[in-house]
């Protein structure tokens, strides 16, 4: 699974639709609702515990699901393979993909993937790579979750959205988000700062292996990166926030593997595809296409805004 991107042609960002809500739909008077005092943006780190309470090992592997209530598992993998697959499938038939294959690397600590399928019965196999298309089962789990909070897998820290509370991304969210006065309002800042200060790297997508998982701090620093970098980014500050988002791997015209992201914000709920509020269309929160240039290109924007140009397979 080679990820492959759309080379980015020049983006754009229909913020004003965003704008319009805001000043909608949150005044209380005629100052936009600048009257009330901003909302606490102070980050929150919920770190994925691995509290040891219900553990399963194999001479490679070891897996604690006690948490699995809240939206994840922890795996760690410590065997000699550098080739390994984890692969974690529901019976879930509401779900638009069973199955999600990870690429693991060998690791000192454990590390979160979340129960994107929601409640149900789930299966966990792990494959160490042998030789050309040839891999062997080292360890296999089945395991039952009913998931306390309904957000709790898109809330934490995962394998392809990772930081800690001292990691910079973690800390610019509550700068960023300074002097809001709504969710919404935080999304459109991180949103915008992401979009401005990330460019796309239009070599990566031709290079880019398919084990390739963000340093989210280090695509800061370099400020440049592919759809997944940018979506993954956004993602992190935004849970930061508090604010459940998805990171989602999907297709775009048909046979474009993309990444972007969904959001869930009390005043709309779930922000993926196309949201309508009083008349006004928002487009999909996709920073890959909305960065840099930020291009009015009309045919882009309604690419974008359509929805239907997107398919939308696995959520993280």
């Amino acid at each position: 699974m080679k990820l492959r991107y759309r080379r980015s042609i020049q983006f754009l960002f229909l913020i004003l639709a965003l704008l319009t809500l805001l000043t909608g739909c949150v005044s209380s008077g005629g100052d936009g609702g600048k009257d009330r005092e901003p909302i606490d943006v102070t980050p929150v780190y919920r770190a994925p515990v691995a509290s040891g309470v219900d553990v399963y090992e194999s001479g490679v592997l070891s897996v604690d699901i006690s948490d699995r209530q809240k939206g994840y598992i922890n795996v760690r993998y410590f065997g000699n393979s550098s080739q390994v697959v984890l692969s974690l499938s529901s019976g879930n038939e509401a779900v638009a993909t069973n199955v999600y294959n990870y690429f693991i690397v060998a690791s000192d600590q454990y590390n979160a993937f979340p129960l994107s399928f929601g409640d149900g019965t789930y299966a966990l196999a792990v494959f160490e790579h042998l030789e050309g298309d040839s891999y062997v089962q080292v360890f296999e789990l089945s395991f039952d979750v009913a998931i306390a909070e309904e957000f709790g897998p898109f809330l934490y820290p995962n394998w392809y959205v990772s930081y800690t509370a001292d990691s910079e991304v973690f800390a610019l969210a509550g700068t960023i988000a300074q002097g809001s006065y709504s969710e919404l309002e935080v999304v459109e800042k991180v949103y915008n700062y992401v979009v401005e200060n990330i460019t796309y790297d239009e070599s990566m997508p031709y290079t880019v292996q398919s084990t390739y998982t963000p340093s989210l701090d280090y695509v800061l620093q370099i400020r440049t990166g592919i759809c997944l970098d940018y979506a993954s980014v956004m993602t992190a500050m935004l849970r930061a926030q508090d604010i459940p988002t998805k990171l989602v791997f999907g297709y775009v015209e048909g046979n474009i593997y993309h990444a972007w992201i969904d959001v869930y914000v009390d005043e709309v709920g779930w922000v993926n595809g196309v949201i309508r509020f009083d008349g006004t269309s928002w487009i999909r929160m996709d920073p890959t296409f909305a960065s840099s240039q930020g291009s009015k290109n009309k045919d882009l924007a309604e690419f974008v805004g359509s929805g239907s140009n997107y398919q939308s397979m696995h959520y993280f």
